[in-house]
This record gives C-alpha cells, sequence and structure tokens, in this order.
C-alpha cells in the first residue's frame, strides 16, 4: 500500500443517502456524514466489508467523542464537534444494494446549532492523510444514492451469509 497515491474515495460516495446539499456534511477514509433534516441528529455511516461480523464493531459514543472500529481497523477515534446526547445516541445496521453499514446517529444536545464538521479542529472534509491518528484504509464502497430499506442485524445476518456462501461455496459469519 502506497500512502502517497492520491487515489482517495469520495467521501461523498460512503453516504448511505442521497447527499443534501442544504444540510452539512462532510467524511473522512472509510466514513461520511450529513446532518438529519431537523438538524436534531447527525448520521454517520460507515460501509462495512460483508464478512464482518457483529463481534467485530465496536462503537463509543460519548458526548464529547466518538470511537468506532471495524475488524480491528479505527475508522474513527476523536473529540466531536459539538455535544451529543448519549442516551439518545445509537448505532444499527442497514442494508443497501446489499451491501452492509453501520449507522451511528449522534442526538445533538444542541439541536439549532448546525455543525460545522463531525470532528473538533478538523475540516468537514478530511483525507487520509490529514486523518486524526491516521486512520485506517477507507473500506470499499460501491454505494449509489438509491432508497434504503432498514432491515434488523439477524436479516442482514443472514443476508451476508447467503452472499459469502455464494461467492465462496460456504461460510457463516459469526453472531
Amino acid at each position: 500500500e502506497d500512502e502517497d497515491e492520491d487515489e482517495e474515495e469520495d467521501p461523498d460516495s460512503l453516504l448511505f443517502w442521497t447527499k443534501d446539499p442544504d444540510r452539512s456534511s462532510g467524511g473522512g477514509p472509510g466514513y461520511a456524514w450529513q446532518e438529519t433534516g431537523t438538524g436534531a441528529e447527525i448520521c454517520v455511516s460507515v460501509p462495512l466489508p460483508p464478512e464482518v461480523s457483529t463481534k467485530q464493531i465496536k462503537a463509543d459514543i460519548r458526548t464529547f467523542s466518538i470511537k468506532c472500529e471495524v475488524a480491528g481497523k479505527t475508522i474513527l477515534d476523536a473529540k466531536l464537534w459539538g455535544e451529543v446526547d448519549m442516551d439518545e445516541s445509537h448505532w444499527d445496521f442497514e442494508s443497501k444494494d446489499g451491501r452492509p453499514y453501520l449507522l451511528l446517529t449522534l442526538a445533538k444536545l444542541d439541536r439549532r446549532t448546525r455543525w460545522e464538521a463531525l470532528l473538533k479542529d478538523q475540516p468537514a472534509y478530511i483525507k487520509a492523510k490529514e486523518s486524526p491518528k491516521k486512520a485506517a484504509a477507507a473500506v470499499e464502497s460501491t454505494a449509489v444514492a438509491v432508497d434504503a430499506e432498514v432491515v434488523d442485524i439477524d436479516a442482514a445476518l443472514r443476508m451476508a451469509n447467503a452472499a459469502r456462501a455464494e461467492s465462496e461455496g460456504g461460510g457463516i459469519v459469526d453472531v
């Protein structure tokens, strides 16, 4: 892997949702973020490799910081631009075009303030070379803006297992 390569995935291509130019948004290596229509929440999308299991996901949302690891690779580990309500914030799995995503929903404490960036003292869009603590290389994404449906974790894992079984002739994702 050559770190000097300029081939970097456009963070907007990692968005689970269709990009809305009227909302604050941005991204970095392996994730994208966007404010909700009401401005009350920040939604962070992390495309997942099909073979990832729930045991390989670590997400910690604090009032002032966020940490997200996928299969041992740190995607986010930094202070947030604004404060979030830990009790109202959560993460979930969803699927789009057969690809699993980790969606982190951050409930803003001050819902009227428009966030300039996801991370404190960082631009809205972060390149891999500028990433705090040199975040892991971006997770591959083939995301295309389409309507999405919400699925539960069991359905997402069944879908991942079926896709893996078809492509490899077998294999089960641990739960």
